[in-house]
């Protein structure tokens, strides 16, 4: 037939057209198909192309064309049906189709039953039925001959081949399970088991290659599993008998599967295909068993068959670090590109993984590194030829640098190096917005990765035990946010109410949910951030009473979802509920500015119209709070101009005191009524009841985490030990240390704001409601007691401005600068050094200091038995723990070297060694300006400094000093701060301009100048195993960056002071006036959560 270019409204007469899109078919089109569609069909699979083909050879084609066979396997379905080919289910000659189970390019199978034989078989048709053409035909016998004369257990028998009403068919073995390609998916094998099966699979090539036949197209999705777990070879379409000349290959076509392939059928040699050519597909086999996925992968058909023919395929241990090198080495020798290099055939390999199985020592040898060298030059011959000559590549290889391998190993590290910092990025924003689980989610994904795993710094510890869920059980159930909740008078039954006006019974110590009723009408124009249901039980009752958005409030025996009482509350949804302690007075809110008040005992006689008894006006826009006093005899009512009294002994005729607390909205009254608790300007404050005076206060910053909502503390009570003051400010519960011995305590767990909390009776147990659908109940009974992450105060009088741990992590000591006023009117020492317990921070120890200066250091001996600080221009030693003056001497900015023999310091501009045991001072440098920073590398070799008038310059000096000193000038602002890492290799810089300089200390270079704070940095310390550096800002936060990936991973707010140190133990991080940041140990950790899902 003459071709489409010089004839083409010949071929337009006489031609087909694509069934899918409608395109002029060349003549024999493969498939029946136009060639975007049959790449789409390839693309609509996977990447892999996981699917029979044979492809334009790239020196013909760039697109390519599908040129093979249907398959079997059950992902090779076609996203398209022929028309021409679809028939009905039903009988077909002697069998009865039953479901279609695959679908190809050409063929489709059906699961079957055999009439006369009552069995199940599988049936194999051409899927153009009649329209097929005759190499359709042809490809369609040659399978089906080739199939038909091999009897092995690892192959899919064929039965019966024949001719129906025109359509080809054949009938095989029903295999009732998945491919390969379906059994792997995302998760690789197991190293024994990948290996058994290929063993099988080769023993069967083995059979048919011993009968003439090569298979061509061996992948996963031509393998499949029975019940058995005995894997079956299928698909011979592609087959080749050894004495055919006929390769089914086309002129500028390759067949096969492009990510199976070995390199010689990629190239579409066509008398080059031999045995070995089934071995390297064996080995792409095993190589996407162990690894999940093929050697060679592109996006294109074309870019894929490059690969196969001029790349090295990524050694298997790099995806999967748990594959034996002896399986490495066998599944690497069987993709040689030279077929000579590969096993002679597949016994060959059978039996070498048969050595493998057994633990006995294989034949084959690992490629050398000088090996994969050459083989890259070869491959590259340009770039070979632009490195240099041979000789000078054989003398590259002899050194061992093999460029491939060396190539595949920094893009694996810069890889695993880069998704570190992003997952660490992630969970670190995630905890910021309160998704623990997503946050945990994203850290135990580098916990699991081998490459990661080996990043993971104090910043993942951090982390890890910030995103610990504190609470013991999770309640959900609900289908619409919570609004409140409340315990049993038993403590027995927890009730929890939504925005839909659903109520829910739980039995909270078994997690399971008792009851669950429609207590009040859904109101479509209740939003969620205004509450408009509440409930709570009536003192010693089992009696709960509700009210909701539709504006009435029900009383409710515990059990029942029949109300024992129903009444209107007039003046919209009010969400409040208050009743005095003895249970003889309910409140609610009456419209915007009223509360009512109702006769319980009233209530529950059967009269027709429950009436309150009295109705507070309070004049006022809006109430939020009411609460009783422990007589019943007054009443708080808290409104948006500030907490009212009244009087209500005589309930008929209640009347409001004078006494007001203004500009105070929320409130909390402790259980013996003594105390009140209010929140207003981010100030807690404690109210004396008898004198409505202010008793102290509580605390100034008001919470210690960031605002995520715009919601205050406008939720807070009393525990029933009146020890803690109990708040949520947004998606977290803090308590309060009344006594103001210890830091706040942080709970997480919920990702939304919380809208109620309750306690059991005896405060060990606390539930709370969330807009998130979830009611979390947490152990709080030893939530001062535990350690864990929740610390004392460390008191100070003013701002910390210093602080050090001790080398064994003991000790801590603290300088801080007291008030000016406070100093001038009580002559006191302008600041103060403090020694602590490490262990419990309580105070051991103080010194006072005379001269307040700015960039004050504490430096502990390496020993820990001395203490130096700076006062008056003078270095001053004192004993730890004692705080015994030892000596003093003039020095600023000391720095001990690592043996505790010397000490480096600045006089001034002059840098200077002194021998502790002599007392002698050897001079080092000195520089144009007084010594603004000073730090000693770990070996004592290197001082670096910085300048108080220098701007950024820093100078490095030899410490011995018998070399010049090397000036550099990175920064555009004041460097404050210099460290060493433990290694001493690495310097940071923290530089007024903002940035984090990171240097490399042998080559005087900058490395690095890392950028986000938003205010200058002033502080630098490293971990001390060297991963993780911090800095801290006058933003106000602390910053942790991966010294590996040079990029910020975490970001901790609420820093308000200067002062940063890593414990020497890993443990602690220390900023501010004073924060602690805990980081456990990944052993602590992992018995953490061992524990947590023990307990679940």
């Amino acid at each position: 037939m003459p071709n489409n270019q010089t004839q083409p409204q010949l071929v337009m007469e006489t031609e087909a057209k694509c069934p899918v899109c409608g395109r002029p078919l060349a003549p024999n089109a493969t498939r029946g198909l136009c060639p975007r569609c049959l790449f789409e069909l390839g693309q609509a699979h996977d990447v892999s192309l996981d699917t029979p083909t044979a492809v334009a050879a790239p020196a013909s084609a760039t697109n390519g064309a599908f040129m093979g066979h249907g398959a079997p396997g059950a992902d090779d379905q076609s996203a398209f049906r022929n028309p021409q080919s679809a028939m009905g289910l039903g009988c077909f000659g002697d069998y009865e189709l039953l479901e279609e189970i695959a679908r190809g390019g050409m063929g489709v199978v059906y699961r079957a039953r055999q009439i006369s034989l009552d069995r199940i078989v599988a049936v194999k048709m051409i899927l153009f039925g009649s329209m097929a053409s005759a190499e359709q035909v042809r490809r369609f016998r040659i399978e089906a001959s080739a199939a038909g004369s091999l009897q092995h257990p690892n192959i899919v028998t064929v039965h019966e081949v024949g001719l129906h009403e025109g359509q080809h068919f054949l009938v095989m073995d029903y295999v009732d399970g998945p491919n390969l390609s379906r059994l792997v998916q995302d998760q690789p094998l197991p190293a024994r088991k990948a290996a058994t099966y290929l063993k099988a699979i080769a023993e069967a090539a083995q059979f048919a290659h011993d009968r003439g036949i090569l298979h061509r197209d061996l992948k996963p999705s031509n393998v499949l599993m029975g019940s058995d777990d005995r894997p079956r070879v299928t698909d011979f379409g592609l087959a080749k008998r050894f004495d055919m000349e006929s390769s089914l290959t086309l002129s500028g076509h390759v067949l096969g599967s492009p990510n199976y392939m070995p390199p010689e059928q990629a190239g579409g040699g066509r008398n080059k295909v031999g045995r070995t050519s089934d071995v390297y597909s064996l080995g792409a086999i095993l190589y996407h068993l162990l690894t999940a996925r093929p050697p060679f992968r592109a996006e294109t058909i074309s870019e894929t068959l490059q690969q196969v023919q001029t790349s090295e395929p990524l050694s298997p241990r790099l995806l999967n670090p748990s594959v034996p090198r002896d399986l490495e080495t066998i599944c690497l020798k069987c993709l040689e590109k030279e077929p000579e290099k590969r096993f002679a055939n597949a016994q060959e390999l059978a039996d070498e993984l048969a050595r493998f199985l057994n633990d006995e020592p294989i034949q084959a040898r690992p490629v050398t590194r000088a090996e994969r060298a050459w083989r890259w030059c070869r491959r590259k011959p340009a770039l070979a030829s632009a490195i240099g000559l041979a000789a000078v590549l054989l003398l590259v290889v002899s050194i061992g640098s093999p460029l491939v391998a060396l190539r595949i190993d920094r893009a694996r590290q810069e890889t695993a190096l880069n998704l570190y910092a992003a997952d660490i990025k992630n969970a670190n924003t995630a905890l910021e917005e309160h998704d623990l689980p997503g946050a945990r989610k994203l850290l135990e994904e580098i916990d699991r990765s081998p490459d990661q795993r080996k990043l993971r710094g104090w910043e993942w510890r951090f982390l890890m035990n910030q995103c610990r869920g504190d609470e013991v059980a999770v309640l959900n159930g609900h289908n619409s946010w919570l609004e409140g909740v409340a315990f049993s008078p038993d403590d027995k039954v927890l009730a929890s109410i939504s925005g839909d006006g659903v109520v829910k019974l739980w039995d909270w110590a078994l997690r399971k949910e008792i009851l669950s009723w429609q207590a009040h009408r859904p109101v479509l124009k209740h939003q969620q951030m205004t509450p408009a249901h509440g409930l709570m039980f009536l003192p010693r009752t089992s009696i709960l009473a509700t009210t909701g958005a539709d504006e009435f409030v029900h009383l409710w025996n515990l059990g029942s979802t029949n109300p024992l009482v129903t009444f209107p509350n007039p003046g919209g949804p009010s969400g409040l509920l208050a009743c005095t302690p003895d249970g003889r007075l309910l409140a609610t809110r009456g419209g915007t500015n009223q509360v009512l008040l109702w006769d319980v005992s009233k209530l529950l006689q059967p009269i027709h119209q429950p009436k309150p008894v009295a109705s507070l006006n309070t004049r006022m826009r809006y109430i939020w709070e009411v609460l009783f006093l422990s007589d019943g005899k007054s009443l708080l009512v808290s409104t948006s101009e500030g907490i009212q009294w009244w009087e209500i002994s005589n309930v008929e005729n209640p009347t409001k005191r004078n006494t007001t607390v203004p500009g105070h909205l929320n409130m909390a009254l402790s259980h013996d009524g003594r105390d009140l608790v209010t929140w207003a300007n981010n100030s807690f404050m404690m109210w004396d009841l008898e004198s409505s005076a202010v008793e102290r206060e509580v605390q100034k910053k008001g919470r210690p985490v960031a605002e995520s909502r715009g919601v205050t503390q406008s939720l807070f009570k009393f525990s029933p030990d009146q020890r803690s003051l109990v708040s949520s400010p947004n998606e977290t519960i803090v308590f309060w240390d009344l006594k103001g011995e210890r830091l706040p305590v942080t709970l997480k767990g919920h990702n939304d704001v919380i809208r109620g909390v309750a306690f059991t009776s005896d405060g060990r147990v606390l539930a709370s409601a969330s807009l998130e659908k979830t009611v979390r109940v947490w152990d709080v009974a030893n939530i001062w007691r535990d350690d864990f992450n929740k610390q004392p105060v460390l008191r100070h009088e003013g701002r910390v401005v210093a602080v050090a741990f001790s080398p064994n992590s003991k000790y801590l000591a603290s300088i801080s600068w007291d008030g000016l006023e406070k100093v001038q009117g009580l002559g006191l020492p302008p600041a103060t050094l403090k020694l602590w317990d490490a262990a419990t921070r309580t105070e051991i120890g103080t010194v006072p200091i005379r001269q307040r200066v700015s960039f004050k250091r504490i430096v502990f001996s390496p020993g820990g038995q001395i203490l130096v600080f700076e006062d008056e221009g003078k270095l001053h030693l004192y004993t730890v723990p004692s705080l015994q003056p030892v000596t003093n001497w003039p020095g600023l900015r000391p720095a001990y070297s690592k043996d505790g023999s010397a000490m480096v310091y600045a006089l001034g501009k002059r840098v200077v060694r002194r021998n502790l045991a002599t007392g002698q001072e050897v001079p080092i440098g000195e520089q144009s300006d007084d010594v603004l920073a000073l730090a000693l590398s770990p070996d004592g070799g290197t001082v670096v400094t910085s300048g108080k008038d220098s701007g950024g310059t820093m100078t490095f000096w030899d410490a011995l000093g018998q070399g010049p000193p090397v000036i550099v000038e990175n920064h555009l602002g004041l460097v404050e701060e210099v460290a060493f890492s433990p290694d001493g290799q690495t310097l940071a810089s923290a530089s007024w301009d903002g940035k984090l300089g990171l240097w490399n200390v042998k080559e005087r270079r900058t490395l690095d100048l890392l950028r986000g704070h938003k205010g200058r940095v002033t502080k630098v310390a490293f971990s001390p195993d060297g991963r993780t550096v911090a800095t801290v800002s006058s933003d106000q936060t602390v910053r942790l960056w991966n010294l590996k990936t040079r990029r910020e991973v975490a970001v901790l707010r609420g820093h308000p002071g200067e002062p940063l140190a890593f414990s020497p133990d890993g443990q602690w991080l220390a900023s501010g006036s004073i924060h602690f940041w805990r980081a456990p140990s990944f052993e602590e950790i992992a018995v953490a959560q061992k524990a947590k899902e023990e307990r679940k």
